[in-house]
């Protein structure tokens, strides 16, 4: 009786949080705000500050508006989720560039939104880390 009761809790904690048979209609997004970002160092592991951010989502070859403010240094913002109506849920490859200190940091990732909910952007590859050369 008791593994009874705990099949019910479960079933309907499943419901009330959108895991059910009908998760699209049922999702519940949490109210965060989240981006895909990486972090640009030098070869003694140190951040490298990054200006000029471009994105361009290599599907459409559409500039993607991001913003980069409020950065530590060497923190690049790849997508947030005022990005996610344009992305594909399974992933697009998105190219960055971005200025770093002397030097240019071109970087290729695959970001998508998650799944059935497309409620945040996520990654699906690409680096944490990129080497400013």
């Amino acid at each position: 009786m008791f593994s009874r009761v705990r099949l019910a809790i479960l079933t309907v904690a499943m419901l009330v949080l959108g895991c059910g048979p009908d998760a699209p209609e049922q999702c519940l997004c949490t109210e965060d705000f989240r981006s895909v970002q990486f972090l640009v160092i030098s070869s003694t592991r140190a951040p490298v500050p990054v200006t000029d951010v471009v994105v361009e989502l290599l599907r459409t070859t559409e500039t993607l508006a991001v913003t980069q403010s409020g950065n530590h240094a060497g923190v690049v913002n790849v997508v947030d989720d005022s990005n996610k109506s344009k992305l594909l849920s399974a992933g697009d490859a998105v190219r960055v560039r971005a200025t770093a200190g002397t030097r240019t940091v071109d970087v290729t990732l695959v970001v998508g939104v998650d799944q059935p909910c497309r409620c945040h952007v996520t990654r699906v590859s690409g680096p944490d880390f990129v080497l400013a050369q």
